[in-house]
């Protein structure tokens, strides 16, 4: 029952878009993947037979979790006891916990494979949809495939996918057409939606993956300076089939990059508007005009954009366009000292992967620990990008988890291995 709930769970994930677009939606739906994280929760505890979670993860994660959400809910209580709103954001911090929890309780290696199959299953309907969004005249930031959250959720789904794929690729598990095919149909609907970050992260992924998978080689270093004298070349000519030869040559140039990510508003014509790069500055400047709400922000539930459980700060200050940000959305709600929890939890995190990556040879655990680097990386070009890594985040949390699942089974099956060649030694 418990597997079936996390598989309805990514399904609900994947397609409760197409729902959304095509049949009907309330606000109130948005809060079916909690209701069933926290029935997972609930019923995972009964597995007593698992062993810790710190067993793999860093100890100080699970600490650092509860750091986190105390200082928000201490904050709250403090600034103005917005209960409703509260409780609407404290939902996007508690999806990544209890999904971990739940998958490391519940799952085992069958699950991993299932998950994977689900991804990949995906990948051509919400290609077909951004076709159909894209001839229908609904391209760039309003494209989302599946996703009905726009462009930037349909980020969230394609980047694990190409992740999965590059490992697959680079460990020999699926053909040469296939890694080409979604990494090129990837690019695509990054050209149909827009997405300039993906232009860019997309290569370099793929060239890291190569780093992470390949034996060092001369090839490697041959193969980045190949790659960094034909990519401008490349992207402009892949472009110039969707868009005016003014906005394809704008991409590439240092001006337009530093218009895009730090000159003025990222939403055109506001005054005190924010944009990635100039986020944490105003949030000082704005809204964080004393030491104390520097450090502690304002509260869970301050950043709220919602039109129902709203804050008076997130209403207040809603024509900066804070909440479009992560690192304004989460200094508003747990100030600095919370922002750099939240960073530091992702950082031990990578650590993590990294030291499995580095300590063992075992290819099953150097796939999942490179596969749990691959997209850490991505997370904190996302933390600076936008607001995606607090509000929708699942896939990726489903990504860790099972990365963190899939070292554990292999760990087991290793110190089987081991113990059984200790026993006949001594033998």
């Amino acid at each position: 029952m418990e597997r079936k709930l996390i598989t309805f769970l990514l399904y609900w994930t994947l397609y409760s878009g197409v729902f959304h677009s095509f049949i009907y939606w309330t606000e109130a739906l948005s809060v079916v993947p909690d209701i069933i994280l926290l029935i997972l929760f609930i019923k995972s505890n009964s597995h007593k037979n698992r062993q810790p979670l710190t067993s793999v993860l860093n100890r100080w994660i699970p600490i650092l979790c509860c750091v986190f959400l105390l200082i928000g809910t201490i904050s709250m209580l403090m600034n103005g006891f917005w209960i409703f709103a509260y409780v609407w954001n404290l939902r996007f911090y508690l999806r990544a916990i209890l999904l971990f929890i739940a998958i490391w309780n519940i799952s085992c290696i069958s699950d991993l494979y299932h998950y994977k199959k689900i991804m990949y299953q995906a990948f051509i309907p919400n290609l077909l949809f951004c076709f159909y969004y894209f001839f229908t005249g609904q391209g760039g930031d309003s494209l989302g495939g599946i996703f009905a959250g726009g462009n930037m959720e349909m980020v969230i789904y394609i980047m694990p996918v190409l992740f999965l794929a590059i490992a697959d690729y680079y460990c020999r598990l699926i053909t040469l057409r296939k890694f080409a095919f979604i990494v090129s149909s990837s690019l695509l609907m990054s050209f149909m939606g827009e997405i300039k970050l993906l232009y860019i992260v997309i290569p370099i992924f793929c060239y890291v993956g190569y780093v992470l998978y390949r034996k060092f080689r001369m090839s490697h270093v041959l193969i980045l300076i190949l790659a960094f004298v034909l990519f401008v070349p490349t992207m402009k000519y892949m472009l110039s089939f969707f868009y005016a030869d003014d906005y394809v040559e704008s991409v590439f140039t240092m001006e337009q990059t530093a218009a895009y990510t730090s000159e003025g508003s990222f939403v055109l014509g506001t005054e005190n508007g924010m944009n990635r790069s100039t986020s944490i500055e105003k949030t000082e400047q704005l809204i964080l005009t004393d030491s104390f709400h520097r450090f502690f922000g304002y509260g869970i539930g301050a950043s709220s954009a919602s039109l129902v459980f709203f804050s008076p700060i997130g209403t207040g200050f809603r024509n900066t366009f804070f909440f479009l940000f992560t690192p304004s959305y989460l200094m508003v709600e747990v100030g600095k000292v919370g922002w750099w929890i939240f960073v530091g939890i992702y950082i031990l995190l990578f650590l993590t992967f990294v030291k499995f990556y580095s300590k063992y040879k075992n290819r099953v655990i150097k796939y999942w620990a490179g596969l749990g680097i691959l997209a850490n990386l991505m997370t904190f070009i996302l933390i600076w990008y936008n607001n995606t890594p607090v509000l929708v985040y699942i896939l990726f949390y489903y990504l860790f988890a099972y990365c963190i699942v899939a070292i554990r089974e292999e760990l087991k099956i290793k110190n089987k291995h081991d113990k059984c060649i200790n026993n006949r030694s001594v033998l």
